[in-house]
């Protein structure tokens, strides 16, 4: 097994990883040959955000992945980071990925599969169960004659009901309206482990002489089995009282981005919350 040092330095625009044998870690959105495929893995187990809990070693492959002494995966959060669309390079096929807390304790030993040419996000959902595999697809490019005033993002439904109890409903996407206020649905309700078409909203920036960004806010609306609207998703904060969800992104134009909903909706262990990994 190759031991791979995983090295986060400030300032750089790369990963740099270092050993004998050199894991690589792309960065360019369209280098993958015809016999790999690239993958970024995403830990979502919902367990208590605390440094126990952590993961300190990732075997993927044959590869053995470590942080200096640090933890290389923090709950709810993923690998490789530090910079915009970096992937892990694999073999197309089947793939192992094992995962180790501080102690060298193995909590994750489970296979996934790749097709050649793609890109993937891999999430971990629970100890005991496979992971879940999300085609990165190809990320949409508007153009505008003057301002190009659109960004493109996706939502992933990783949230739980309360820990290790997935939901029975599906998860509406909102944004609201800049102009009218009003929060308008955008793509399809996702279920648990499911993740919406890459969508683009318009973007007005705020600042004319700039690359142009905006604040985007956003909700969620429950959908029964039934296709029937229960109204915007409460969730059960930190504090153990009850709200309504919402949250919001400032986003720059062109960019491509996915949004991570995670957590317990039912239960303050690990609070309702979404997260943003930059594509592109």
């Amino acid at each position: 097994m190759k031991g791979i040092k995983y090295l986060m330095i400030a300032g750089m625009a790369a990963l740099v990883l270092t050993s004998c044998d050199k894991k690589e870690v792309e960065g360019p959105w369209d280098i993958v040959t015809q016999q790999q495929a690239q993958v970024q893995i995403l830990y979502e187990t919902p367990v208590a955000s605390a440094a126990a809990n952590y993961i300190y070693t990732m075997v993927l492959g044959t590869d053995s992945i470590y942080n200096n002494g640090a933890a290389l995966i923090s709950n709810y959060n993923g690998t490789p980071g530090g910079s915009t669309g970096l992937f892990y390079t694999v073999k197309a096929g089947e793939n192992a990925l094992k995962l180790l807390l501080k102690d060298g304790t193995v909590v994750y030993d489970k296979k996934f599969t790749v097709e050649a040419g793609h890109k993937y996000q891999v999430y971990v959902p629970e100890y005991d169960k496979d992971p879940i595999v999300i085609d990165s697809g190809t990320i949409p490019l508007l153009v505008t004659t003057n301002t190009a005033e659109y960004f493109a993002v996706r939502l992933v439904n990783m949230m739980w009901e309360t820990p290790l109890q997935r939901p029975d409903y599906k998860l509406q996407l909102r944004i609201q309206n800049d102009q009218s206020k009003e929060y308008e649905p955008w793509g399809k309700p996702v279920a648990f482990g499911e993740a919406t078409e890459w969508l683009t909203p318009p973007l007005h920036k705020t600042t004319f002489n700039s690359s142009g960004s905006q604040r985007i806010n956003l909700d969620l609306v429950m959908i029964d089995a039934s296709g029937k609207e229960l109204g915007r998703m409460k969730y059960t904060k930190s504090t153990g009282a009850e709200a309504e969800f919402t949250d919001y992104w400032t986003e720059t134009i062109g960019r491509g981005y996915v949004w991570i909903l995670h957590g317990t909706r039912g239960d303050k262990v690990a609070p309702v919350a979404i997260s943003q990994w930059t594509l592109r």
